[in-house]
């Protein structure tokens, strides 16, 4: 590459950037200060992909006939040329172009069937370039969906929408990182909600519920099926003098502007570790079997289970119920009233006046638990509710704000959900499917407390209690206890090194943790010496059933668009724990002791996680005191599937 050309190269990498930000302008104005420079320097090539730029930035001012002139010019630059994939991709653009121009309202009308024309044929001489190159393919076939969709053929439009969603779910899966999975997601959102709005029209539930599931967590299931075909975990590793900047930053409460600095190259250096990880061989499948998850499903739970997902479209909320037999839509609006509900069981600013019932003292006539009672009808609507018993399984993949939503305390009628049914959170109906097997041997016990962090944060005075009712509810098991010095990093880090790997019945670790606001990647477990980063958890290698957090901010979580979600609990999931128990807030000191009493009483009795919490749960409901309030008992939550009793 020339100099000049680096030159010109450097400056349209400019203007992409402002583009990307938002300055449409100030991208525009750098782009025009090259065109005389190219022009001058005859270098055809430089002068198509100057066209191109231009053309994409007309775009997005909504200057179509601008944007149009120059992607045809830069189309036939590129011809001349012979880069046919360049070709192809100026075609596309044009075909974007006239379908965003195209009234579906007056499609009929000559300039319309022109426009849409046009379109077509442009997707057709596109497509047979592209169709290796998914990046752009699948922006190919959902433009030929939207023509579909525009002549009234819908099932094509579907058909063609299902195949654009197939590609970029093969896209996600196929990244390690989190944050770019979930950036890809974000440049189809249109297409995701187009898909599922057609598929509602359609009342093809089936189709409605694959696309959902389809784009669930797939970073998580990627890590899952990376430990399975590798035997490893993740392997990219972060430099040395970065995480001790950002170890430092934590440690020291460092300004805003500090961790933001530091948040930002953290993630450029996650980068770089995902782009060198080992790639897989295989591609995830990409629709859930529904045959054969419901008949995992039905072996698992003999006694009767249901999967409840949810997805946001717009201004709805989608509730798809799931069962051995039926599959069912309810859409419930999203509007600013159900926000606020949501709102009110999830901030903690809400939580003493809803989980202490504070609100049935201010106002009596609403009667005791109301909000709970509110919310429960909106987001669990006659027909779910009328499936639930207190034996069956209910298996929640939630959406955006309700991964927040304490759901054991959801009140039906004169009781809690806990009481009608053993909860289970679940990143995707899906995750059946790549849930660890169940291990041969009983396994051991690990039990990890901190009660003293050097200045660090507040003393824990009640662990050491707290794992000796642990410790005595198992006599036939061996258990390992690190305690304040001991309890360092390397508990867990060193796990993944040993040869053969130690199977674990549960580790059980109370301490401190934190997830810094709106920045996932710096959510972090306390040790003894340092703090472990979320990603640091999910590079693990555990062979472990299960997982409980005693610690505030456990189970809280940053949800990136696609359902991509930054916790503990889903680092530790990632790292290949069956099913983490981890607490939305604080669990208070002088009630956590006798909480996990309850709790390992259920699952030294060989309970699975999630019907002993449940057990745990209604002990208290029937207790007196404050351990019978739901602040007490109901931050608790199971995510994932224990198999070991399946």
């Amino acid at each position: 590459m020339s100099r000049l050309s680096m030159m010109y190269a450097c400056q349209r990498n400019q203007a992409l950037v402002l583009r990307a930000q938002g300055d449409l302008v100030a991208s525009l104005r750098i782009l025009q200060s090259l065109e005389d420079p190219i022009k001058q320097s005859g270098d055809k090539l430089e002068q198509a992909e100057y066209w191109q730029s231009i053309a994409h930035i007309q775009s997005d001012l909504h200057h179509y006939g601008q944007a149009m002139y120059f992607f045809a010019q830069a189309q036939h630059q590129f011809q001349q040329l012979g880069n046919q994939a360049a070709v192809a991709e100026c075609l596309l653009e044009q075909a974007w172009l006239n379908i965003m121009h195209l009234s579906s309202s007056a499609i009929s009308e000559q300039s319309n069937q022109s426009r849409l024309e046009k379109a077509e044929t442009a997707l057709q001489q596109a497509a047979t370039e592209l169709r290796n190159r998914p990046f752009h393919y699948w922006r190919v076939l959902y433009a030929q969906g939207k023509c579909a969709a525009l002549q009234n053929r819908k099932i094509g439009a579907l058909n063609l929408y299902k195949q654009a969603s197939g590609i970029i779910a093969l896209l996600r899966q196929e990244i390690l990182n989190i944050h770019v999975s979930s950036a890809i997601f974000h440049q189809a959102q249109r297409l995701y909600t187009d898909a599922i709005q057609l598929a509602m029209q359609q009342y093809d539930s089936q189709t409605l519920f694959l696309l959902i599931e389809q784009q669930r967590s797939l970073n998580l299931y990627h890590h899952l099926q990376q430990n399975q075909q590798t035997g490893k975990g993740f392997s990219g590793r972060l430099p040395e003098d970065l995480q001790r900047q950002v170890q430092a930053l934590l440690q020291d409460e460092g300004s805003s502007e500090a961790i933001e600095s530091a948040l930002q190259s953290f993630t450029e250096a996650l980068l770089h570790a995902s782009a060198i990880a080992p790639r897989i061989d295989r591609i995830i499948a990409l629709q859930s079997d529904i045959d054969s998850v419901r008949s995992i499903l039905g072996k698992w739970y003999p006694n009767g289970w249901l999967s409840v997902s949810y997805a946001f479209c717009d201004d709805q909320l989608l509730i798809m119920a799931l069962d051995q037999h039926t599959i069912e839509c309810v859409t419930v609006a999203f509007d600013a009233n159900l926000k606020a509900m949501i709102d009110e069981v999830c901030l903690s600013e809400y939580r003493l006046y809803t989980y202490a019932d504070l609100a049935y003292i201010d106002r009596p006539e609403c009667g005791p638990w109301s909000r709970l009672s509110t919310l429960a009808i909106r987001l669990l609507p006659p027909y779910i509710q009328g499936k639930l018993h207190p034996n069956l399984r209910l298996l929640i993949s939630p959406a955006g704000l309700l991964h927040k939503v304490p759901w054991a305390a959801l009140r039906i009628g004169e009781a809690w959900l806990c009481e009608r049914a053993t909860i289970q959170i679940v990143p995707g109906i899906g995750y059946v499917q790549f849930i660890p097997k169940p291990p041969t041997q009983p396994g051991e016990g690990l039990l990890i407390g901190c009660r003293h962090f050097n200045g660090r944060a507040d003393d824990l005075l009640h662990v050491g209690e707290e794992l000796d009712h642990i410790a005595h509810a198992y006599t036939n098991l061996t258990i390992h206890r690190c305690e304040d010095s001991i309890a360092t990093s390397e508990c867990l880090t060193m796990l993944s090194e040993t040869n053969p790997v130690v199977h674990y019945r549960f580790i059980h670790i109370a301490t401190h943790a934190q997830l810094v606001a709106a920045k996932g990647l710096l959510a972090h477990i306390k040790f003894w010496d340092r703090e472990l980063l979320f990603d640091e958890i999910a590079a693990l290698k555990l062979d472990a059933r299960l997982v409980v957090l005693s610690m505030c901010d456990g189970n809280l979580s940053e949800i990136l668009p696609g359902e991509e979600v930054l916790s503990l609990s889903h680092g530790f999931l990632a790292a290949g724990v069956q099913a983490v128990i981890s607490s939305l807030w604080p669990l208070e000191d002088e009630l956590s002791p006798g909480i996990m009493h309850m709790l390992y009483a259920g699952l030294a009795q060989g309970l699975d996680a999630a019907a002993a919490l449940t057990d745990m749960q209604r002990a208290c409901i029937t207790s007196r005191g404050r351990m019978s309030l739901p602040i007490a008992w109901a931050g608790l939550q199971i995510i994932g599937i224990d198999q070991l009793n399946h």
